[in-house]
């Protein structure tokens, strides 16, 4: 169950508080703060701080980031003049991507090998891969098992242009553009500048990939 439905219940609490009415207050004060993650998060009590009866209270969060984990709150009074720790656990659960099917190094990531899980990622280590579009135009950089959570630096962009592969070459100046015929020097997904040899020129070329077979010139080696 996601915490975020109990947010509005309650602000400020009067009396000596239970758990459940101190765990209100964090969840509101937190959702004052972070609107947008409140869905992501549920939230446990761990440590509750003893409170003289009938004085009213407050909770707050004063760091900038997002909690995750072990966090500290305060409760206080609405003047501000007593102070007192209150310890929670918020876990972070998250949409990732799950290897379903072992894969080998430089493979290209397809639907048939991953599936979505919603799960927790509040220890989860490195950056994980939140959405499709992270991984369309990717391959693996190194072998993957069944069951692994796909990370960022699993990853590397898919090669457009291999080494040996006939290209096009694209000259483009004054608002005039040539296409030569040559041949990859390197690889690389677009964006990467490789070298071309172009054998009606004889020469040698700096270009850029921009898209499967084509490259723009760059300079005249």
């Amino acid at each position: 169950m996601m915490w975020g439905t109990l947010l509005w219940l309650v602000g400020a609490s009067l009396g000596n508080p239970g758990a459940e009415e101190v765990l209100r207050c964090v969840l509101e004060a937190l959702s004052r703060r972070f609107p947008d993650r409140t869905a992501h998060w549920q939230v446990q009590l761990r440590r509750i701080p003893s409170w003289p009866e009938g004085k009213p209270f407050r909770i707050e969060y004063a760091e900038a980031q997002p909690p995750r984990g072990l966090t500290l709150c305060w409760m206080l009074e609405p003047q501000g003049a007593l102070r007192r720790p209150v310890v929670v656990y918020v876990a972070e659960f998250d949409t990732v991507w799950v290897v379903s099917r072992p894969m080998e190094a430089g493979e290209p990531l397809r639907t048939d090998a991953l599936s979505p899980r919603w799960m927790e990622v509040t220890a989860l280590e490195g950056a994980y891969v939140r959405h499709p579009e992270q991984w369309q135009d990717a391959q693996t950089r190194r072998r993957l098992s069944v069951g692994t959570i796909l990370l960022s630096h699993h990853l590397e962009r898919r090669p457009v242009v291999r080494s040996g592969q006939p290209v096009t070459l694209l000259i483009r100046q004054r608002g005039l553009e040539i296409s030569i015929p040559a041949v990859a020097r390197g690889t690389g997904p677009p964006g990467t500048v490789i070298r071309v040899y172009a054998p009606d020129t004889r020469r040698m070329y700096e270009a850029q990939i921009v898209a499967e077979g084509i490259v723009l010139w760059k300079r005249t080696l």
